[in-house]
């Protein structure tokens, strides 16, 4: 999924938490405020978790529904130097890959 959370990731940050859909603003800080009680900055995956699971033990009858809290995660890991390698062989692939097909058309003309 493509969002500015990938691209931070993409960037070198190593972890992101960010939301697959747009949280109303109260549910929202309520979790946020939890999860940096609960040291999000020292294991987020873990913050984030408490931190979902305070707010349903909180919320009041009909804010506990996934659609208000189940849609923050926490993203990370994905780039390292073998991640890298990756990319950088796949783009090289794809350009020759290009470069041959486009070659091989001319060359029928």
């Amino acid at each position: 999924m493509l969002s500015l959370g990938l691209a931070f990731l993409l960037s070198g940050a190593s972890q992101v938490v960010e939301t697959y859909w747009q949280i109303p603003d109260k549910q929202s800080s309520e979790i946020s405020g939890i999860f940096y009680n609960d040291g999000g900055f020292k294991n987020p995956a873990r913050a984030l978790r408490s931190s979902k699971i305070e707010y349903l033990k909180t919320s009041p009858q009909g804010y506990d529904h996934p659609y208000y809290w189940a849609g923050t995660i926490v993203r990370g890991g994905i780039v390292s130097e073998k991640a890298n390698v990756w990319l950088i062989t796949l783009i090289i692939f794809t350009l020759i890959s290009i470069f041959i097909g486009g070659f091989a058309l001319l060359r029928q003309k």
